[in-house]
Parts: structure tokens; sequence; C-alpha cells
């Protein structure tokens, strides 16, 4: 799976899964929204909604997607 080695989506909590995809689509299909910002609202929502660790690793494996999907503005993770 994308930047998800040896994981499958069944194994992600629903909640990341959700913000996850969510995020993914919007860095696959919305070029007019900035990467910081899809990053940054997908975090938001995991610190919301989800487990302690949900943004740290969302904020990783979203550094990763961005860079493979917009490799014109590379991004490191925060």
């Amino acid at each position: 799976m994308l930047n998800l080695y040896d994981w499958s989506l069944q194994r992600l909590n629903p909640v990341d899964r959700s913000i996850l995809t969510l995020a993914v689509w919007e860095l696959s299909f919305k070029p007019e929204l900035p990467t910081s910002v899809i990053i940054s609202e997908a975090i938001r929502l995991a610190d919301l909604l989800s487990t302690e660790e949900s943004p740290k690793f969302l904020n990783g494996v979203l550094a990763a997607v961005a860079n493979q999907c917009r490799p014109k503005t590379p991004v490191a993770p925060s």
C-alpha cells in the first residue's frame, strides 16, 4: 500500500483511514489547495477525533504522499 509498507488499509484505525483517504484525494485532485493546508487540516482532525499517536503517523504518511503527488513542492514532516 502507498507508504504503508507491510500494512493493509484494514489494519488502520477507521478514523485514521477516513482522514487519510480524504487528504490523499485532496492532494491528488485539488491542486489549488496548498499542500500545507491539507496536511494541517488532516492533523487537526486526527488531534480531535483519533488516538494520541495518529497526528504524528498521518503527518509522516501524508508528507510522503505529498512528495509523490506534488513533486514540485517537497514537504518535510513537521
